[in-house]
């Protein structure tokens, strides 16, 4: 499906990841090792995905919570089958209903389809990277995730889960943080109580205080998931003006 100035939508990204996610799950050992520390394995972590796209196909379907535990893999089905069998049920769920209408939703986000369209491409992206980690320490950001989607996983982050972060109580920054995404052109700057300004006008970002990191919109994405260091790659980001709030920001639990 394609918006109506033509870019795809995030479905279109959540079939592409779906479909890469499900290739490598048929072709891992379901021991290998995933840099995940709650699912630190291939098979832990086909089962996770599996899980919660079974469990948000029910949700749409019905519109009110339910026990994610009900939608756990049977013992007797093999992974990569079922993933697939899960996967296709989501989209086909997506696709039939209105994203306008009413379904519960996390993070005080608004309560419609529209957000686990999204929610769930931006998991199944996290999660393909994940999975990849089982043959290369340092992938990319999955290039099935195309442009908007990024901006959509940056949008979901400074507009859901970094609110909800500050309701729950954070620590504040040292000081700002602005994040810049060279191939794209776009900015967020991060106050030290945690509230964002997405594109900041030239004349505010010349007056803040702040840390500054430069990277390809995918690799600020990896970074805000905690997903890549900053550190350990130094030919991925570029770092100005300091770097102590940019490691405060990488070890806050924006994400839980």
């Amino acid at each position: 499906m394609l918006r109506h100035d033509g870019t795809m939508t995030p479905l279109t990204d959540l079939i592409v990841a779906n479909r890469a996610f499900a290739d490598l799950a048929a072709r891992l050992d379901a021991d290998a090792p995933v840099q995940n520390e709650v699912w630190s394995t291939a098979g832990a972590m086909i089962d996770h995905v599996g899980n919660i796209q079974a469990w948000v196909t029910r949700l749409v379907q019905d519109g009110v919570p339910t026990d994610r535990e009900l939608y756990a893999r049977p013992l007797h089905l093999p992974r990569a089958e079922w993933f697939r069998q899960t996967s296709d049920a989501l989209v086909a769920t997506l696709e039939a209903t209105d994203p306008a209408r009413a379904c519960w939703t996390l993070w005080g986000a608004e309560p419609v389809v529209a957000f686990w369209r999204r929610r769930m491409t931006n998991e199944v992206a996290k999660h393909l990277w994940d999975l990849r980690t089982a043959v290369e320490p340092d992938p990319l950001m999955p290039a099935e995730v195309g442009l908007n989607a990024r901006v959509g996983i940056m949008e979901e982050f400074v507009e859901l889960l970094v609110p909800a972060a500050r309701r729950r109580g954070i620590d504040p920054l040292p000081r700002d943080v602005l994040l810049v995404a060279e191939d794209l052109g776009r900015t967020w700057l991060f106050s030290r109580e945690w509230e964002v300004t997405t594109d900041p006008p030239a004349e505010l970002v010349s007056t803040v205080d702040a840390d500054i990191m430069r990277a390809d919109l995918g690799d600020l994405v990896l970074f805000v998931w905690q997903r890549a260091s900053p550190w350990n790659l130094p030919d991925r980001f570029r770092i100005d003006g300091g770097d102590a709030a940019l490691r405060v920001f990488s070890r806050t639990p924006i994400h839980l």
